[in-house]
Order: structure tokens, then sequence, then C-alpha cells
């Protein structure tokens, strides 16, 4: 990663990463890595442990985060935000030869 960003930092013709970019990219090669920080959780009943490394946090870059994000979103909306209405979902499919004369007469 350093040579990488020093390869860009030497050549007069490239333009550098804006440091955002450095530093979110910096964030995501620590992310799930236990060195970096973890978490212990230990069951009550069994007494067994596992150890949660942190995650990086990032928006754009990192895939598990973003998931992660994604799935917490979904399911906020769908318990908290979007109220259960029973309804059915219909798709109609037009066949080709009707869709353009479809789009252009009412």
């Amino acid at each position: 990663m350093e040579r990488f960003f020093a390869s860009l930092e030497s050549n007069p013709d490239q333009k550098s990463l804006p440091y955002f970019v450095r530093k979110e990219f910096e964030k995501f090669l620590s992310c799930g890595v236990l060195r970096q920080g973890l978490v212990r959780l230990k069951c009550s009943d069994c007494s067994e442990s596992i150890l949660v490394a942190f995650s990086c946090k990032c928006r754009g870059f990192c895939p598990s985060c973003a998931g992660r994000r994604m799935s917490e979103r979904s399911i906020n909306l769908t318990e908290n935000v979007i109220p259960f209405v029973p309804t059915r979902h219909w798709v109609l499919s037009v066949p080709f030869e009707l869709r353009y004369w479809r789009a252009t007469r009412r």
C-alpha cells in the first residue's frame, strides 16, 4: 500500500489521491483484523466465548460494512417505517411486437 501511494506521489504527471480516499483505504485494510481492536462475547449459560473484530465503518469501499449497513437499513424499514399491508405484487409483460406501439400511442 505504501509503495502504491509513494508511486502516485512521485510521478509529477499523475494526480494524487485525495486525503479521504487514502484514510478510507487504510481503514479498510484494518477492518476485521483482531489486533486492531476486538470485543470478546461470552455466553452466560455455557461460558463459551468468541472474539469479534471491530469494523472499519467505511461508507463506500468495504463490502462487509456496506452489506451490514444495507441489512440494518432494510430491517429498520420493514419493522419500523413501512407498515404491514397485505398486498400482492403483479408483473405485466407486454409482447415485443406491441411494446413500441404501446409506447407511442396512449
